[in-house]
């Protein structure tokens, strides 16, 4: 029994262990055994992520910053905001459809969380691939002219199982 309640503990304090990044006044920690990917789309400052053979979609953690014209010129509140950017996500997103909008708070800024689903193509999968059901969560924050999202992704089976990486990357988010 004390063997059994070491090695817990043990597992607890590597599953626990994290890694930092930081790149453009953006700090944030992550899982130890998740990969820096780099930034790889538009205004993308940073990209983290489960290594690809542990599901056909990993578990992704990404922070963009842009300039909130290149969401709308005409959104006045955070939630205008959030509907310009669904419907931006739409464009981008294979059969992209937004689940739930609310207010949220990140680092003490106020923020909205919208979270959706879309069918995704798996990124080493081959030609006679399967697209699988992702489903996200973007927390988006006003500061200035800029808006800066956060957004979490994973296969939609595997969501929920990694809301405590979630809560703990952005309890861990700084932002400059």
């Amino acid at each position: 029994a004390v063997m059994l309640a070491i090695g817990g503990l043990i597992g607890i304090v590597v599953e626990r262990r994290t890694a930092a990044i930081s790149a453009e006044g953006i700090t944030l920690n992550y899982p130890a055994n998740w990969l820096n990917m780099g930034a790889g789309e538009p205004f993308e400052i940073l990209r983290v992520g489960e290594p690809f053979e542990t599901a056909a979609l990993p578990a992704q953690a990404s922070v963009r910053r842009m300039p909130i014209a290149e969401v709308s010129t005409t959104a006045q509140t955070l939630g205008d905001l959030a509907l310009k950017w669904s419907a931006r996500q739409t464009q981008d997103l294979l059969g992209y459809k937004v689940l739930s909008i609310e207010p949220a708070q990140v680092q003490g800024q106020e923020a909205i969380k919208i979270e959706y689903v879309y069918v995704a193509e798996p990124p080493m999968a081959g030609p006679a691939a399967i697209p699988v059901v992702a489903r996200g969560a973007d927390y988006l924050i006003r500061q200035g002219d800029s808006l800066t999202a956060i957004a979490f992704v994973a296969d939609a089976d595997n969501f929920e199982e990694q809301a405590g990486t979630w809560a703990r990357i952005l309890a861990s988010l700084k932002l400059k």
